[in-house]
């Protein structure tokens, strides 16, 4: 489908994709502009045709592309540690918020497509999308993990489970209550909610590890 971009050179691809990031992201899919992403790459109208016939192909190309270098991301911290999955997924959050703290526009697409903050016609294919990079992702953190401190009876699948609804919901609700998506983004504060919304899945770790009620 994306045969006459994938031809041309690293220089002007990387331009494009730029220039789509940063309009999806701070426009949202349907206010995003394809006059403001040709602009702002330096190419003609017609060329983004040429190379994906529309705006949502467009689209669906920059998710698939802010996917993988999510999933690689994921991958290289997880395959650093060898420890307890609580250590593991500790060290995750931390590396992984301070990488997205340099890819803001990649982590707002993320987010808006994990939580279908999209037009009907884009919701099911983001959803299969996302789930797909869930199911990833839970491969390798899940790979090589040192479970000797778990209770014997503990789903550890249960556990990464527990850790997604958690983040998704996390990540609702800071989206919806700081609106990330809007004509200027701050970059400030958006690194700021970054570190709360980790410092917050932190503590939500910290309860699963030790639970909420005495033993008797």
């Amino acid at each position: 489908m994306y045969e006459n971009f994938e031809k041309i050179s690293e220089e002007k691809k990387n331009r494009i994709i730029k220039a789509a990031l940063k309009e999806f992201a701070v426009k949202g899919y349907e206010e995003a502009s394809t006059n403001n992403i040709v602009k702002e790459a330096g190419i003609s109208k017609g060329m983004i045709f040429h190379y994906f016939e529309n705006k949502k192909n467009l689209y669906l190309y920059i998710l698939d592309y802010c996917a993988e270098l999510y999933f690689q991301k994921t991958k290289e911290i997880c395959e650093k540690y060898h420890n307890s999955a609580f250590e593991k997924f500790n060290q995750l959050l931390e590396e992984r918020t301070e990488w997205l703290k340099g890819e803001m526009y990649l982590g707002i697409i993320i987010s808006n497509a994990l939580l279908c903050n999209l037009p009907n016609e884009l919701q099911p294919i983001a959803a299969e999308k996302t789930q797909s990079l869930i199911q990833r992702m839970k491969k390798v953190m899940l790979n090589n993990i040192d479970t000797s401190d778990f209770n014997e009876n503990v789903d550890l699948n249960k556990v990464f489970d527990m850790f997604s609804f958690i983040f998704q919901a996390l990540t609702m609700r800071y989206l919806k209550k700081y609106s990330f998506i809007q004509s200027e983004l701050k970059e400030e504060e958006v690194i700021k909610e970054l570190e709360m919304m980790n410092k917050e899945l932190v503590c939500f770790m910290e309860i699963i590890k030790y639970g909420v009620c005495k033993r008797e």
